[in-house]
């Protein structure tokens, strides 16, 4: 059963919902700021001028911001819808627009590290709630973190990657290695709460995190930078659907729920980040300590004594655009990283999730989906025996197809089939369903699209289970893939979203 939300927040019966059309490519970051170098008018407005370093669509995405709105913004995943994460009135507006269960926590989205570590400062005041029977009409003051126009972006991300941020007293030393080599990009980790954010973020008062992204899509730092707040975003769609990769997406779903939709054409990754949480001890191991990791001997008592130390195991909560192979190659703690449900289980993480992803269905269509899922495994180089993906494609086309003909069985004249698939196993599927498979009554037909790697998959099956949706299928058959790299947060995804599975 759904927790309840905050009854509160109503929308009009029809609420006017701006779509902007921006080109990421055209935004560069200064140090004193981002700075598009052509105009991208708000709706058919055009007086804006090269000359102008903050365009109308920056600005009035960051007033809307500031003044508690919920707004759809792209990101390198998926969209995003973005509120004020230190505000609880605009977080509740996200909750609201996509009905989405109060208990479902956020991710909180950054443009930089120095505004990371200011949330964490004694200036920032922990969120207060207005007090009974005050009816002042007066807006709520809003920070502004980092310089004037957003600066800071570009110096964060430099610092980052060159890794001359020497000391981050904020952060827990064990995500250091990480944020070097991973953000700005497809990596959400789990950090103390800052007592400035407040509770309705974190899905409830048990939570003591909070997820904290720093997303490298060009105009989603932008309007984070500009709006000068931390933006609690999930993906910018109604609640259990399918997660948006195009803006036409988020209108389909959120028309008339919020006041503005920044396209940014199709996102990049096409699949939520990943989420890491090396904090929280739910399981800990003993490493050699960091002295003698970097070929030194600590002295513990007696000379030459080796000195170990425990560690919290990292935890990938849910697998994204980082995959666990690329984790462990950070050596130490990061090589025994585990992945929540294949690797361990923890009914209490489940039950007081700590992040997005884990305790509600997701992803799911309309449509029925039926995932078939390979049994072949690859081998310790990477591959997979030729012979054994010739038998399993064989076998993944026979059950589609006996599938497809028990579905027009039952009522010739219903639906319309979808299938996603790699080329070889269409081609088999298209030889076997020909025209003398349908009944004669039928008016039905059979959608095909074609995947033609793991990447690829990722990045359109989002994409290709709405428009199926949306052309009346009433089935969708996804071919799957092997759980290893890429493979792993797509299963994860495609796991959620099915009604059926089918082992080849």
């Amino acid at each position: 059963m759904l927790s309840a939300l905050s009854s509160n927040i109503q929308f009009p019966q029809q609420l006017e919902t701006p779509y902007i059309t921006i080109n990421g490519n055209q935004i560069e970051f200064l140090e004193t700021g981002p700075r598009i170098s052509r105009p991208n008018p708000i709706s058919n407005n055009n007086d804006s001028t090269d000359e102008e370093r903050i365009p109308e669509w920056l600005t009035e995405s960051a007033r809307l911001l500031r003044q508690n709105e919920a707004i759809a913004i792209p990101t390198e995943t998926v969209y995003g819808l973005a509120a004020n994460a230190l505000s609880a009135e605009a977080v509740k507006k996200i909750f609201a627009a996509k009905n989405r269960p109060s208990d479902n926590p956020l991710i909180v989205h950054i443009s930089s590290i120095e505004m990371l570590r200011q949330l964490y400062s004694q200036d920032m005041l922990a969120p207060s709630s207005p007090q009974s029977g005050d009816n002042s009409q007066q807006q709520p003051f809003v920070p502004f973190l980092g310089e004037r126009g957003g600066g800071g972006t570009e110096e964060s991300s430099k610092n980052i990657s060159s890794g001359s941020h020497n000391s981050w007293p904020e952060i827990p030393e064990i995500y250091h290695s990480l944020i070097k080599k991973s953000w700005p990009g497809a990596l959400t980790i789990v950090l103390p709460r800052p007592p400035c954010i407040p509770i309705e973020v974190l899905g409830g008062a048990h939570a003591k995190t909070v997820a904290f992204r720093f997303p490298s899509h060009p105009v989603a730092r932008a309007i984070i930078a500009a709006t000068g707040v931390p933006l609690a975003a999930p993906s910018a769609n109604a609640s259990g659907r399918p997660s948006p990769t195009l803006a036409e997406h988020v209108l389909n779903d959120l028309s008339g729920k919020i006041p503005l939709i920044v396209d940014g054409g199709q996102c990049q990754v096409g699949l939520e980040s990943t989420v890491v949480d090396a904090i929280t001890p739910n399981k800990t191991i003993v490493l050699p300590s960091q002295e003698h990791q970097q070929g030194t001997t600590a002295s513990s008592g007696n000379s030459g004594t080796k000195k170990y130390c425990e560690s919290v195991v990292p935890l990938v909560l849910r697998p994204g655009g980082i995959t666990v192979e690329d984790l462990r190659t950070l050596g130490g703690a990061w090589e025994h990283a585990m992945v929540y449900k294949r690797d361990f289980v923890d009914k209490k993480i489940e039950l007081l999730p700590t992040t997005p992803g884990m305790k509600y269905k997701h992803y799911s269509p309309s449509a029925l989906v039926t995932l078939f899922v390979p049994s072949s495994q690859p081998k310790k180089d990477g591959r997979q025996d030729k012979d054994a993906i010739a038998a399993e494609i064989e076998t993944m086309t026979e059950n589609m197809y006996k599938k497809y003909i028990f579905a027009r069985q039952q009522d010739p004249n219903a639906a319309i089939i979808g299938i996603i698939a790699r080329p070889q196993t269409i081609k088999l599927l298209k030889e076997s369903l020909t025209e003398s498979s349908f009944p004669e009554t039928t008016n039905g037909q059979i959608i095909y699209r074609t995947v033609y790697s793991v990447d690829d998959l990722a990045h359109q099956m989002f994409r290709y289970m709405r428009e199926m949706d949306q052309l009346g299928a009433s089935a969708i058959y996804i071919e799957g893939v092997s759980d290893m790299d890429a493979g792993l947060a797509i299963m994860n995804r495609l796991d959620k979203a099915s009604t059926f599975q089918v082992i080849c």
